[in-house]
């Protein structure tokens, strides 16, 4: 089947918030492809050096029910949500491998012809190192809908 791709503007919005309560909210606008793989719409964008992930590719399967993100090039790692599922998954960095564990809280999808609004609110433990609860907002738009800052990160504490 022939996938068929169109260019879109991707922001990404994390809020972690940790033990205590505080929060670090991570952001970060660039420009990707939406499309269509074996019937399962798809964004996959560029992750940039300000996030820690510079060489790496992070593409978004989205069904129905669950979101499948995975990651290629200096990081690799495929991690699953799924509302009320605790999944797992190794992250693969260039400093070695990091066991980690999502239980999903939440899972909001609108989506519609390649664009729309994903927001995931999950508990993430990384190999028993730390503990957060992490909210990632994916709002993806045709790109001349988009205006704003093209291809920035910005980090808040």
């Amino acid at each position: 089947m022939e996938e068929k791709e169109k260019r879109v503007r991707i922001r990404v919005d994390t809020v972690i918030r940790d033990a205590t309560g505080e929060e670090e909210t991570l952001s970060l606008e660039t420009l990707g492809v939406s499309g269509i793989r074996e019937e399962t719409p798809y964004i996959s964008y560029r992750e940039t050096e300000l996030v820690g992930l510079e060489g790496t590719t992070t593409t978004v399967h989205i069904e129905e029910n669950r979101v499948i993100l995975e990651r290629s090039g200096t990081f690799l790692q495929r991690q699953e949500y799924k509302v009320g599922v605790e999944t797992h998954s190794d992250y693969n960095t260039p400093m070695g491998i990091l066991g980690m564990k999502v239980i999903t809280r939440e899972l909001d999808i609108s989506w519609n012809n390649g664009i729309g609004v994903l927001r995931m609110v999950y508990d993430i433990s990384v190999d028993g190192l730390f503990e957060h609860v992490n909210e990632i907002i994916i709002d993806v738009r045709e790109e001349s809908d988009f205006h704003g800052n093209q291809g920035t990160t910005a980090i808040n504490h």
